[in-house]
């Protein structure tokens, strides 16, 4: 659904897909079905996602660029040591990534669940995360705002089918934020790393070929 919001200030669009809202302050930019519309027919894999409520919203100041964030949601290749929980959880020698227009996603099984429960991650350009747990509407999602070349801004969203929380949800809660803090500290040393005097460039493993699509698509949009 689009539509667009008036008053005695200038009008806003703002589009509702999948129970999240989008605000857009470009009047001329394509509409979010246009500019994501691959994205969007993924979306309908999970028909719940219109059920979604909000269920819990945290922020974090994060001293990294908001690139160097990004670039650790898309590749697991540190997940076996920074995330020791993680990797027990989910059989991560099956991660599969994939590129697409405008976004990536990723996904591998639940190692300790039934055969067929999936943990999937989508990345959505530039700086937006979707990620599906296994279990009852176990969905967040990431946005990482630029504050400064240094500094990030990070809003974390959990939704649920259900308001009500259980001890299962909470201990999903402990389990993602165990995730984040890791991640926190991992991309805030990072950080510190590109800044010392001995950082020239990196090298991209075979694996991380959603990192070299989020650069191209930087790359781009700095030549456009």
């Amino acid at each position: 659904m689009s539509v667009t919001v008036h008053g005695c200030m200038k009008s806003i669009r703002l589009e509702v897909q999948n129970a999240m809202i989008f605000v857009n302050l470009d009047k001329n930019a394509p509409s979010l079905a246009e500019a994501y519309q691959e994205f969007l027919e993924e979306m309908k894999e999970y028909p719940f996602f219109d059920s979604l409520k909000l269920v819990r919203e945290t922020c974090r100041v994060v001293k990294a660029n908001w690139k160097a964030v990004v670039d650790n949601c898309l590749e697991c290749d540190h997940c076996s040591i920074a995330h020791p929980g993680f990797a027990k959880s989910f059989d991560i020698s099956n991660f599969c990534t994939t590129t697409h227009d405008k976004f990536t996603y990723q996904y591998m099984s639940a190692s300790k669940n039934a055969e067929g429960d999936q943990a999937c991650f989508y990345w959505i350009w530039p700086n937006m995360m979707i990620n599906v747990y296994p279990g009852d509407g176990n969905v967040n999602t990431i946005q990482v705002i630029p504050v400064d070349a240094e500094t990030s801004l990070g809003i974390y969203r959990d939704y649920s089918l259900n308001e009500k929380i259980t001890i299962e949800k909470e201990d999903y809660f402990k389990f993602v934020d165990q995730v984040r803090q890791e991640d926190f500290e991992l991309v805030e040393k990072l950080q510190k790393g590109l800044n010392s005097q001995v950082f020239t460039n990196g090298i991209f493993s075979p694996t991380e070929h959603a990192a070299v699509y989020f650069h191209e698509l930087i790359d781009k949009a700095l030549h456009d």
